[in-house]
């Protein structure tokens, strides 16, 4: 179920908000801690004015709430609070078993809530932590931990599920930017409530989604026991629109595709776990970002001829056995290049790629199969030269101006991170040795006009944005997740509104 939470502060804004959200979702939190000035004839009048079910929570600040009170006077507030007959009532862990029964006994229709909130971490044994609440008298466990990992919050999807299908109700998810997932993807494995706020700036708990942001871009309201798992893993994830992409194409699918996309930031030291757990978890397909793009390899049950020949994938599949490495960034940056030129000749044609990392690799693999004369450079020239030597082409550095200076190329391709998040306003090389008129390439989607784009721009050249090569890239990426009645062709079309919706 959907709950939207109530905030105030005032009367009038609560009154407001309700109003606001009720069409909506299906309960309402109304969060009294944070109201400012409330009697219990205002109270009475918001919950006969909401039309959904409603729950009361009177947040502890020991467990992230604000009230100012003492403990004494919050335990009288909830006393009189019961009196009326709430639909459910949050009670934290902390409180005595005898303080629940009363509660129950005053109001024996209103579900009781046990709630725990861990905000430094997530214990490491959640089925232990759960049998410990179980034994308050409670209708319903709440467990909200801070994720200071993505396996924290694989951990409590793991633990929804397990309960879920044991026929217990839990409410469980992990704050924190890292387990944001989990409030996405926790009603497909039996989260009973996920709270949303009204707006973005209205959170009132560490990575607590909008409303709108789960209906909209996540389409919650399709999202059920039977929605297959997809995601993006890598180090930073949060630079990539695929969340955004990949659902909204999801939902213009005509083959009845039930599947939610969400993004996972994982570390190459957590692959083996993530890898357990995506297994256990049932997640059907994911893409690959830096910097797994090789270091995900071992990990694989089987790797395609591409994947052989490369040295990186950035598309997993589950199979039988484990997952399956494909690599489609080869495929969509031919088909974005084609954009601006006759991709059957290439032969022969000077081109110029900066950076030697898994999207480097598979372009350089391409290119030089399709008979470009390729020069690598890298910051860190050695691994250029590996790469180079496997392929049969040319390296050097990235601080060799000498060698850009005399490279006539036609083709210039950034395959580095620079242009992105913190590097956003930095360039690969210095613009002096962008070339005018040449094609120019870079492989990042987001932002959509690099630095390095905007210097190109600058001097007349053809320029391919990374956005190309993202959608291409991706059709091929749902092409191998599901047995489509598409043509890449067709995809295209259907990814056309996404993409102008979206970036």
């Amino acid at each position: 179920m959907l709950c939207a939470v109530i905030t105030g502060p005032t009367y009038a804004k609560a009154l407001e908000q309700i109003d606001r959200s009720s069409q909506l979702v299906d309960l309402l939190e109304f969060r009294l801690d944070l109201f400012s000035v409330f009697t219990l004839d205002h109270i009475k009048a918001l919950l006969q004015h909401a039309p959904i079910p409603v729950i009361f929570t009177l947040r502890s600040a020991s467990q992230g709430g604000c009230f100012v009170g003492t403990e004494t006077e919050r335990l009288v507030l909830l006393k009189q609070l019961i009196s009326l007959c709430p639909h459910y009532l949050d009670l934290e862990y902390t409180l005595e078993p005898q303080f629940f029964a009363s509660m129950r006994e005053k109001s024996p229709h209103t579900k009781l809530i046990c709630s725990y909130h861990n905000f430094i971490e997530t214990p490491l044994d959640l089925m232990q932590l759960y049998h410990s609440l179980k034994k308050m008298p409670a209708d319903i466990i709440k467990i909200a931990t801070m994720a200071n990992s993505s396996l924290d919050g694989l951990r409590m999807l793991k633990l929804t599920r397990q309960l879920t299908q044991a026929g217990e109700t839990i409410i469980g998810h992990c704050m924190g930017k890292l387990g944001q997932f989990t409030r996405i993807a926790g009603t497909v494995f039996g989260n009973h409530i996920t709270y949303a706020s009204l707006e973005e700036n209205l959170q009132n708990a560490p990575g607590q989604l909008s409303i709108k942001t789960l209906l909209h871009t996540y389409h919650y309201r399709q999202l059920n026991a039977e929605t297959v798992m997809l995601g993006l893993i890598g180090g930073n994830v949060d630079y990539s629109l695929s969340h955004q992409t990949h659902n909204a194409l999801i939902r213009k699918l005509e083959a009845g595709i039930n599947a939610l996309y969400v993004k996972i930031q994982i570390q190459t030291e957590e692959l083996a776990d993530f890898f357990t757990f995506a297994q256990e978890l049932n997640f059907h397909g994911l893409s690959v970002t830096m910097p797994l793009k090789e270091s995900a390899i071992p990990w694989t049950a089987h790797c395609d001829p591409s994947v052989d020949e490369i040295k990186a994938l950035n598309t997993l599949v589950l199979i039988d056995t484990g997952f399956e490495g494909s690599n489609t960034d080869r495929t969509g940056a031919m088909l974005a290049l084609s954009l601006a030129t006759n991709i059957s000749q290439l032969k022969g044609k000077k081109v110029l790629i900066l950076g030697a990392g898994g999207v480097a690799k598979a372009i350089a693999f391409e290119l030089v199969r399709r008979g470009a004369d390729l020069l690598i450079l890298n910051r860190t020239p050695e691994r250029a030269a590996e790469l180079a030597a496997r392929l049969g082409c040319r390296s050097g550095s990235l601080t060799d101006t000498q060698l850009i200076a005399s490279e006539n190329y036609e083709i210039l391709i950034n395959c580095t991170s620079v242009g992105r998040g913190a590097n956003e306003i930095e360039l690969p090389i210095e613009p002096q040795w962008i070339i005018p008129g040449t094609i120019a390439m870079d492989v990042i989607a987001s932002p959509k006009e690099t630095s390095f784009l905007k210097e190109a721009k600058k001097r007349n050249c053809t320029l391919i944005y990374g956005e190309e090569m993202f959608k291409f890239q991706a059709i091929q990426q749902f092409l191998l997740w599901f047995d489509l009645p598409y043509t890449a062709q067709e995809m295209k079309e259907l990814w056309t509104t996404p993409l102008q919706n979206h970036l």
